[in-house]
């Protein structure tokens, strides 16, 4: 939602945000570094049960997430390494909060909980797996209910109230599923498209060469009382036939 219909508010105030970093020397791999950095801290805090000081923690990791892209744009330093390096710092930090969550319940013996957090973490997977595949293809794959930025929100407020935690959890997981199958029926959507187009433009110049095809044979078997076409084949056999035969055979032979 924050990438999709909500991206010009949020471009709107970290843009200017971003200009100033740039100007005092941040650059986006030191952000996104330090994003990194604040999500191990904030696992470090989760799994030692400090759960209200680990939401500034996380709201801190998602701090520079927000602020890498234009960092980068402002110093004109965009590049395929530098989207590598944010996508799989992502991955890595969705891996330590989810992961220390886990540990956190494992710890008070609570397996179901356990598995709920383990579970989140597998659905953020695929989610960031549907966006790299589909935009690897060509096709456009943002958007969702459960995006990145809306799960470090949701799992700030379970954070930092202890009581609504496992709802929280299991509302991210069910919201991270559906944003699973959205992403599915979109990318399965514009691929189908692109089938239905190309074979459209397949049989568009079938036809078009066998139009052709048939105007060369008419014109080539036309005679003076009018035009009689024949297929291909009857063509084939006329120049093999007995009369070509012996017209060849008499001018071989006829001295």
């Amino acid at each position: 939602m924050f990438d999709g219909s909500l991206r010009t508010e949020v471009d709107r105030v970290t843009k200017p945000v971003g200009n100033v970093l740039a100007r005092v020397g941040i650059t986006a791999d030191i952000l996104t570094l330090l994003g990194v950095v604040f999500s191990l801290l904030a696992g470090v805090l989760i799994v030692s049960g400090h759960l209200f000081l680990g939401v500034l923690a996380v709201l801190l990791a998602g701090v520079p997430d927000l602020l890498d892209g234009p960092v980068a744009k402002a110093l004109h330093a965009t590049s395929k390494r530098g989207a590598f390096i944010d996508s799989f710092s992502d991955r890595v930090s969705d891996f330590i909060l989810f992961g220390s969550l886990a540990w956190y319940y494992t710890d008070r013996k609570d397996s179901t909980m356990a598995l709920v957090a383990f579970a989140c973490y597998g659905m953020a997977s695929f989610i960031s797996y549907q966006r790299a595949k589909a935009e690897l293809l060509g096709f456009n794959a943002k958007g969702g209910v459960m995006e990145r930025a809306e799960r470090v929100v949701m799992l700030a407020i379970g954070l930092a109230v202890t009581a609504l935690l496992p709802y929280v959890l299991v509302f991210i997981l069910i919201a991270s599923a559906l944003t699973v199958v959205q992403r599915f029926v979109k990318i399965w959507v514009q691929a189908s498209k692109q089938i239905d187009k190309s074979k459209r433009t397949r049989r568009t110049y079938s036809s078009r060469r066998s139009r052709v095809r048939r105007e060369n044979v008419t014109s080539r078997t036309s005679r003076g009382d009018g035009l009689r076409a024949r297929p291909y084949k009857s063509r084939v056999l006329a120049r093999r036939s007995s009369e070509g035969l012996i017209k060849r055979f008499r001018d071989t032979y006829k001295a």
